[in-house]
């Protein structure tokens, strides 16, 4: 690949898993993970979901299967022998969960996957860990000759080389349009491709074709035709066969005219490969099969309403009603008729089978999705005699690692979780509690839900926990429709002994209903607020807004105080009623108005408007007791015992401009009663810039508001905010590399004198490149504090399990430096076939030596990069370099003043983009303290000709 050690500099291209350089370590971590077997449809609510799944069998007869984890965060990616034995499994990161991925068999014995709209392909090896990627988007996959591989999509088709993942060639269709789709793709031995693709608006299809191009990517002819919207079903020798809602035709596959063309009625079409193939279509209960010189009717066969149609040898299987039928394609005779299981070994019901093939000595396999009373089960396998019909084995799908998702929270000196895991029987909650010094833990225990249909985080369920010193909270979404129910549930703190659990919506159907975090009082009684729509008589729409007292001995309703909205022509605007506790009773914002509500009984004490700070946006009690509250449009304070205004001021969001206010994301209480505001202003440029404000309640409404600089080219926004023991404020940054898909993660601390960052740690970086490994703090649980920082974590690692954890991570600085990276490359534009130079050099100035410095070098087109040196001028300097996805990521070890050059070429090729991007970013471990990130980024852009060649 063109890599050569260079002035001491080891480059080491690896072959076999990823290893990305993390840019943070966990003093300790605990993960949410459990055994469980792969499933279909687990995440779906709907009665007769499309099912994110992809079943297809490769040439040995080894069952390939790709099913959503439970999460809805991963695909579970399984070769299984015939008999069932496990040949690898992977973990793919999921891009569209609602649709089902390409999959495709490999001769290697591994496999190759990509989603529609991902613009990622996968070379899984024959043990299903990466071997490559490339940014080429795939909807089918097709064998070309000479080890290659075309990755075929409604606007492009790639050939890609099988061993490397590197382009060969690429070729933009013409004639494409948005909304487009492949509905069929063959090739032939000399590499001739064929495929057919349709493309749409929001109502209907608006064009059709059909393309044959050479083993070289060359348009040999283009069919398009002037009614429907045939698809390809396959090609012999001399024809290429298409299929239609209502019509079968037959094209030249030397020229593309049309040969001949039949109008039998269909719901079903497909090819039977042989001497001479068979096409076949199906009308409710009735099989035709054509001649497919002609295009005249062979034969015809009158079953039961047929479900399902496969082909396995030279014979067609259908499924109906009353089994699985036999039929000889010639002929049309069924030769066997099989009664299919009705349940799988553990009495779940079989709802439909999906898939018949895996012919292997005189067997194949039939795949079906079983039903479950609380969770979604294994897929049934059942294999088969091709001669007799008679069934033989059912081999088992294996158990897996699967990932939990939940929620965890920080008590003193324990942390709180709950999460939802699936079993092979059953979904369950999982309550634990850990001592949050060292991660051990103390109980945990699981509950079934109340309904069945619980599904994972990904797809809407979900928890809000809140704790005092005796009592765990948690306000639960569950069921198959999650917004629609809500729970609230209590356990013992000390051992975590279930007290109850009660349902808030039993009168009533709620929709997108969302919750506030439980508040425990005094007593243990648990208070909850809720906005939610509600069904009611058309044309009406309407929204209830509500806050529920339970007793927190048995769950009973004490009290519930609400308001029924309703609105015609929009739906109302839903928000959590925000309400806090005051001396027994409670404070409950509705709209603009403020209301103290007695804490037995609910009764109204009294009301005060909030007109002038534009209604309530937090809630707050001052050193004497008065109410401190902030608004969209102002802050005031008022008396706790009456309400009477105390003043009103302006809120800090008037000093962005007046007819443009800043918008609040998050309020924190300082120590010293001082309140921390963080948000955003809309530039000039329409790019959102932080805000950080510190208010004063307790010197008459004076605050200070600051702006901090945004280094451009990168974008800031504050995403976690909290103050230690010692009143020091810390943030996390996230900052966006414009015109790029990289996403960096600061931890850093605000000087509110200055109106300042303090200084940078870098915690992680995230591309929009769905397969690419990395780390996120998805929550802090608590201020960093003496260099630890509690987190609730989540890690993706393709092809190996991604999972979120909690656990405390080390933010200790070992050293004060800089990084910075510089970068060269020719501007274009660049001719398809081309080949681009380039140089990134990254730079240290510190105080000690770095451990794993990452580089990672986003490089256009994703071709695969020739002429690849990596060099430095530091002796012992070593540097390793992962290339597998057409990117480079390079680690390194850097010592003070030291540098790292990389150069190469990247081939140009015909993409859909007209302008492509040199992306990169240099980061240090978590330990390294920067004054200044602007200079750990670089973009650069190389355009592309708008010709395929000179002629053009």
């Amino acid at each position: 690949m063109g890599a050569r050690i260079r002035m001491g500099c080891w480059v080491v291209l690896l072959a076999l898993v990823y290893s990305p350089a993390h840019a943070f370590d966990t003093i300790w971590q605990q993960d949410w993970i459990h055994p469980a077997p792969p499933m279909i449809g687990n995440a779906y609510a709907w009665p007769d979901p499309i099912y994110p799944a992809s079943i297809g069998f490769a040439g040995n007869a080894d069952l390939l299967f790709s099913s959503l984890t439970d999460l809805g965060q991963d695909h579970d990616v399984l070769r299984l022998s015939p008999d069932g034995v496990v040949r690898w499994t992977a973990k793919i990161s999921a891009y569209e969960p609602e649709n089902p991925p390409a999959l495709w068999p490999a001769a290697d014995g591994g496999a190759f996957f990509a989603h529609r709209d991902s613009g990622r392909t996968i070379k899984l090896d024959s043990s299903g860990l990466i071997e490559w990627t490339r940014s080429v988007p795939v909807e089918q996959f097709v064998d070309l000759p000479d080890n290659r591989l075309a990755a075929v999509s409604c606007a492009q088709v790639s050939a890609l080389e099988v061993g490397s993942g590197e382009v060969a060639w690429q070729v933009r269709l013409p004639g494409r349009e948005r909304y487009c789709r492949v509905s069929g793709s063959a090739s032939d031995a000399s590499g001739n491709i064929l495929l057919s693709t349709e493309s749409q608006d929001i109502y209907s299809v608006t064009a059709s074709r059909v393309y044959r191009l050479d083993g070289q990517g060359r348009l040999l002819w283009e069919y398009q035709p002037e009614t429907g919207r045939p698809r390809l079903l396959g090609f012999d020798s001399g024809r290429a066969y298409l299929a239609d809602e209502g019509i079968l035709l037959a094209l030249d596959l030397a020229n593309g005219a049309v040969l001949w063309q039949s109008s039998v009625g269909h719901e079903k079409a497909l090819l039977v490969p042989g001497d001479p193939v068979v096409p076949v279509v199906i009308n409710g209960s009735t099989v035709h099969a054509l001649d497919a010189a002609t295009g005249q009717l062979l034969w015809s066969q009158s079953l039961d309403p047929v479900d399902g149609v496969s082909v396995i040898g030279n014979a067609l299987l259908l499924t109906t009603a009353n089994g699985l039928h036999k039929l000889d394609a010639l002929s049309g005779a069924v030769q066997w008729t099989a009664i299919l299981p009705n349940a799988d070994s553990q009495g779940h019901p079989v709802l439909e089978w999906l898939a018949l093939g895996g012919l292997a000595q005189g067997q194949f396999t039939a795949l079906a999705r079983v039903a479950g009373t609380v969770s979604q089960p294994a897929p049934l396998l059942q294999r088969i005699d091709f001669a007799s019909g008679v069934l033989t084995t059912q081999p088992t799908m294996p158990v897996l690692n699967q990932a939990d998702w939940g929620e965890v929270i920080q008590v003193g000196d324990e942390m709180i979780s709950m999460t939802v895991e699936q079993d092979p029987l059953a979904m369950r909650y999982r309550v634990s509690k850990l001592d949050a010094d060292s991660g051990t833990p103390i109980w945990s225990h699981t509950e079934l839900p109340t309904m069945s249909g619980l599904v994972g985080g990904a797809f809407g369920a979900g928890f809000n926990l809140g704790a005092n010193n005796e009592r765990i909270a948690a306000v639960i979404h569950e069921g198959s429709e999650v917004e629609d129910s809500l729970l609230v549930a209590a356990w013992n703190r000390a051992d975590g002994t279930p007290l109850w659990r009660t349902k808030l919506n039993g009168l009533e159907i709620w929709d997108q209903t969302q919750a506030s975090d439980p508040v425990i009082d005094a007593n243990n009684n648990v208070w909850v607020s809720l906005a939610t729509y509600v069904e009611c008589t058309w044309p009406d729409i309407c929204a209830r807004y509500m806050l529920y007292k339970l007793d927190g001995t048995n769950g009973s309703i004490l009290w519930q105080n609400g308001e029924l909205l309703v609105y015609q022509m929009e739906p109302p605007y839903l928000s959590i009623p925000v309400f806090k506790l005051i001396e027994g009773d409670v404070l409950l914002e509705r709209f603009y108005d403020l209301y103290r509500l007695n804490g037995l009984d609910g009764s109204v004490l009294w009301t005060a408007s909030t007109l002038e700070t534009g209604g309530v946006h937090s809630l707050h009690i001052a050193s004497d007791g008065d109410i401190v509250l902030t608004g969209f449009l102002g802050w005031g304070r008022l008396d706790s015992a009456d309400g009477s205004v105390i003043w009103f001021s302006n809120a800090p969001a008037y000093a962005c401009a007046p007819f443009n206010p800043c918008r609040y994301v998050q309020t924190h209480e300082m120590p010293n009663g001082d309140l921390l505001q963080v948000g955003i202003r809309a530039a000039a440029n329409y790019i959102n810039e932080p805000m950080v404000a510190l208010l004063h309640p307790e010197n008459g409404g004076s605050f200070e508001v600051w702006f901090p600089d945004s280094s451009t080219p990168l974008v800031s926004r504050i995403q976690h905010v909290a103050v230690d023991s010692e009143n020091r404020i810390w943030m996390q940054i996230r900052e966006d590399l414009g015109g790029s898909n990289l996403r960096m993660r600061y931890l850093t601390r605000f000087d509110p004198v200055a109106g300042t960052w303090i200084g940078r740690q870098f915690v992680s970086n995230y591309s929009t490149n769905w397969v690419s490994p990395y780390q996120a703090l998805t929550e802090w649980l608590g201020p960093p504090q003496d260099g630890r920082l509690p987190v609730q974590t989540f890690e993706r690692a393709s092809p190996q399990l991604g999972h979120y954890a909690v656990g405390v991570v080390d933010t200790r600085v070992i050293a004060t430096g800089n990084l910075s990276v510089t970068a060269s490359l020719d501007p274009g534009p660049a001719m398809p076939g081309e080949e681009v130079a380039f140089q990134v050099s990254a730079r240290y100035l510190g105080t000690a030596a770095l451990n794993a410095v990452a580089l990672n070098i986003a490089l256009p087109w994703s071709s695969g990069v020739s002429a690849l040196e990596c060099s430095s001028g530091t002796v012992g300097h070593l540097c390793s370099i992962e290339q597998r996805d057409g990117d480079l990521h390079v680690t390194a070890n850097f010592q003070p003043g030291g540098r790292l050059d990389v150069s190469g070429k990247v081939k140009a090729l015909d993409s859909d983009s007209e302008l492509q991007r040199l992306n990169a970013i240099v980061q240090g471990p978590i330990g390294l303290l920067e004054q200044d990130s602007s200079d750990n980024t670089i973009t650069l852009g190389v355009a592309q000709s708008l010709f395929h060649n000179g002629f053009d």
